[in-house]
């Protein structure tokens, strides 16, 4: 399965538009995602030296991490205020995306003639897949590396490198030490197998392709990318969930910030409609009140039952829903309504 999650600079270098990730395993209450395509160019590190993972410029770029944590020019490189995590996703999704304990595993192989040291394990958010996980059939079962450019990175992403155009596979760094320290593991473009040798670190040719482990206690609830709570008739109440048979997910994430309560719920003597009052609710762009029923688990109906637009309707009020036809509320058939920021691929 794919979802979408996070915002970035694909189509071209000034506008962004929503990622597609792969689900690479879910487990633990976790998802762990790589992104579907090669999102950006960027060096694995800034000098030629001597590097580790944690050590490397790209590291401290994907997650904005400060001069202290790489090696990079003569006293590291501030990407505090430049760097992929804040660029691609909101305050809100960061707070869904799992510090990981990340395995930096050696490169010492005779046949390969590799002696790379992986140097510390780090706890990182964004993160380079390594060797020891491109080489598992679970990940990719039929030994198909082919990761392809997005128009973004074919006119040179972040380092306006020339590379392979839109649409065609290119090559992609591992986190992983190539057969010395003055090297990274990489992908090459036919996909057929990761590189172990490497190639040097700063070379500025190679594709970067990252990955992380979304926390699933975040997400509510997934619908389907294509229709799903876009489809018509979820502005004006309670619409029933379409069937869905493709692989392509976008979801709807917990805010814990928000402080949305509901109170004086009654039904009224037809059994059809209900009414309460709410409070503590946000308002503004794209700010709803929303509804969903679910049935034995399984969210049958959603629908946006009142925009928040601060003038109209405020932050306290009243609203009402009307049940679908033949729905009644059970210990197994149960309504839930919430405040919510509808966007067009990612709600809060």
């Amino acid at each position: 399965d794919n979802v979408y999650f996070g915002n970035y600079y694909q189509s071209n270098g000034s506008t962004k538009d929503p990622v597609k990730w792969r689900v690479l395993s879910s487990g633990n209450q976790q998802l762990f995602l790589l992104s579907d395509q090669n999102l950006d160019v960027f060096q694995y590190h800034t000098e030629e030296e001597i590097v580790t993972w944690e050590t490397s410029t790209m590291r401290s770029w994907l997650n904005g991490y400060g001069a202290s944590s790489n090696s990079g020019g003569s006293s590291g490189i501030d990407y505090t205020e430049d760097n992929f995590l804040d660029a691609a996703f909101s305050a809100k999704e960061q707070n869904a995306i799992v510090e990981t304990a990340v395995v930096n595993n050696d490169n010492k192989d005779e046949d390969y003639g590799t002696n790379g040291d992986g140097g510390n394990d780090t706890p990182d958010r964004i993160f380079l897949l390594s060797l020891v996980e491109t080489s598992n059939r679970n990940y990719f079962p039929r030994y198909n590396y082919i990761s392809t450019n997005t128009a973004y990175v074919a006119g040179g992403g972040k380092l306006g490198k020339s590379m392979n155009g839109a649409g065609e596979p290119d090559w992609w760094w591992l986190r992983s030490p190539g057969d010395s320290n003055l090297k990274a593991a990489f992908v090459e473009y036919e996909g057929a197998a990761p590189v172990f040798e490497g190639q040097p670190v700063d070379y500025k040719g190679t594709a970067v392709r990252p990955a992380f482990n979304l926390n699933l206690s975040s997400v509510l609830f997934t619908s389907a990318a294509v229709g799903g709570k876009a489809a018509n008739g979820m502005d004006s109440g309670l619409t029933a969930v379409g069937g869905y048979d493709g692989n392509e997910w976008k979801l709807t994430l917990l805010d814990n910030s928000r402080n949305f309560s509901i109170s004086n719920a009654a039904i009224n003597s037809s059994g059809n409609t209900i009414g309460f009052s709410y409070s503590n609710a946000q308002t503004g762009t794209n700010e709803y009140i929303s509804a969903v029923i679910e049935d034995n688990g399984v969210i049958t109906y959603y629908g946006r039952i009142l925009q928040l637009d601060g003038t109209t309707n405020g932050k306290n009020g009243t609203a009402s829903l009307l049940l679908p036809s033949g729905v009644a509320l059970s210990d197994t058939t149960e309504l839930y309504v919430f405040n919510e920021q509808y966007l067009s691929l990612i709600h809060i």
